[in-house]
């Protein structure tokens, strides 16, 4: 089921009206409501727009207000009618604004449409799409450069099966193919023929808005599923063991301090290598870090903690020296080596298979030959989960799907409830002591007012 509106949304007295989309994904009554808008070419004022709301199902005879409804009523019929048609003939999770807008511009400007249709040849087979996503899509540089990456693989592929790779044959023959190849020809570790996976998809739903024919069955590409990999982390215990390691050179040192400065901010070796005191600034006596991450894009603001205050200190108020990401792996493994992180465990490691072909694989080596420039990261999630609230963990490193965030701190939906259990049990007790530690706990946190110690004396005065 679909339906088609018309809003006014802008602030301004005169602007064009939205286009809104709204559609339900599911069987009743747990279907998913989506909303798409886009702009129309009708320009309106909002006063005009709300004499015709109040007249749109009245007979008014004043000809100033028959003229307004003919005028509107018109692009509104016939938009709804081509937005409705076109949606019937096209499944919903290939819709996005961009489709919707483009059905819109149809309507306005259907020569000026054709003629770029004509004018832009789409290519069907998949390596050559590529080409034409990367240049038509707004991707950053990071995401081209992998989308390449998968174009180069994607070639080497199309030559070991001697046979075009045509986007409408991606199906789920074309996927037990594809995964065979991946893990017996290639030795893809799994993760990254998952991330393969999504890549082809992005580039699936991309060419069905195009208008590129699929395969019925191209819903059935479908990643297969990952083995749990555990990381190598370190728990509380063990990061005091580095913070106050001793003896280092300066070089390793270096490492250290930016290894902690990841630990107690969160984030990428992407953003942590090129932070410098400009990004600080203080509001309310409290010292911020502010940036825009590199991969997201997203602006962040981080609280500075008194271990990263001290690290500062250290250097003279700025950050830790930056150095390349290949020595900060390297350094950072003799730095834990150090630190006594010695005990052999099984991990994943990238193996030279043949020569100059890499690929990860399973092996048991000292603990410490596991960490790199993303283990500090991982550490501070997994080290807050259950201790912070999730949603503010995910706002420091920059999660925006929850299901995506468990699975980095190998965590479950269970582990969830787990940690829901006793304030749900509290909530809903009727020990005056359980309500009373949730009351205050709750005051606490609403006056970020942190004096837990006072707290714990007061329940241990209780007992």
């Amino acid at each position: 089921m679909a339906t088609v509106n018309f809003l006014y949304r802008s602030s301004k007295d005169r602007a064009p009206l939205t286009v809104r989309l709204q559609f339900w994904i599911g069987k009743k009554p747990d279907a998913k409501a989506f909303f798409l808008d886009a702009k129309s070419n009708l320009f309106i004022s909002a006063k005009d727009w709300e004499l015709y709301r109040e007249n749109k199902n009245t007979n008014n005879r004043d000809a100033a207000i028959k003229n307004l409804k003919l005028k509107i009523n018109t692009d509104i019929q016939e938009i709804e009618e081509l937005v409705l048609s076109a949606f019937a003939i096209t499944e919903p999770e290939l819709t996005n604004k961009k489709w919707l807008q483009n059905i819109v511009n149809q309507y306005y400007f259907p020569e000026l449409i054709a003629k770029n249709k004509a004018s832009k040849e789409i290519p069907t087979d998949l390596v050559s799409y590529i080409d034409f996503f990367i240049e038509n899509e707004e991707l950053n540089d990071v995401m081209k450069s992998k989308y390449r990456v998968l174009k180069s693989k994607l070639e080497t592929f199309q030559a070991f099966r001697r046979k075009t790779i045509e986007i409408y044959d991606i199906d789920n023959l074309f996927r037990r193919e594809f995964i065979t190849y991946s893990r017996e020809v290639a030795n893809y570790a799994e993760h990254t023929i998952n991330r393969d996976f999504g890549y082809i998809s992005t580039l699936c739903k991309s060419a069905g808005l195009e208008g590129i024919e699929l395969h019925k069955k191209h819903k059935d590409f479908k990643a297969p599923q990952l083995k749990k990999i555990i990381h190598e982390i370190l728990n509380p215990e063990e990061i005091l063991i580095v913070e106050n390691l001793e003896g280092l050179m300066p070089s390793l040192d270096n490492v250290r301090d930016l290894f902690l400065v990841s630990l107690y901010t969160g984030q990428r070796i992407s953003d942590f290598m090129r932070f410098n005191k400009e990004m600080i600034r203080e509001e309310n006596g409290q010292r911020l870090l502010e940036f825009e991450q590199s991969k997201t894009g997203e602006l962040m603001s981080i609280p500075i903690i008194p271990k990263l205050e001290k690290i500062l200190q250290k250097h003279g108020g700025n950050f830790p020296r930056k150095i390349s990401d290949a020595k900060y792996n390297e350094y950072l493994k003799k730095v834990l080596e150090k630190a006594g992180f010695t005990n052999e465990v099984w991990g994943r490691k990238l193996i030279e298979i043949s020569e100059g072909v890499w690929r990860k694989k399973d092996v048991k080596l000292p603990r410490y030959q596991f960490f790199s420039s993303h283990s500090g990261r991982r550490s501070f999630a997994s080290n807050a989960f259950g201790k912070m609230p999730i949603s503010d963990i995910m706002y420091l490193t920059g999660h925006v799907i929850e299901k995506t965030f468990l699975v980095y701190v190998n965590k479950k939906k269970t582990d969830r409830a787990h940690e829901a259990a006793p304030k749900l049990a509290a909530l809903y007790s009727d020990d005056t002591k359980d309500k009373d530690l949730l009351n205050q706990l709750q005051e606490l946190i609403k006056n970020k007012h942190f004096d837990i110690e006072t707290l714990i004396k007061n329940l241990k005065n209780d007992d």
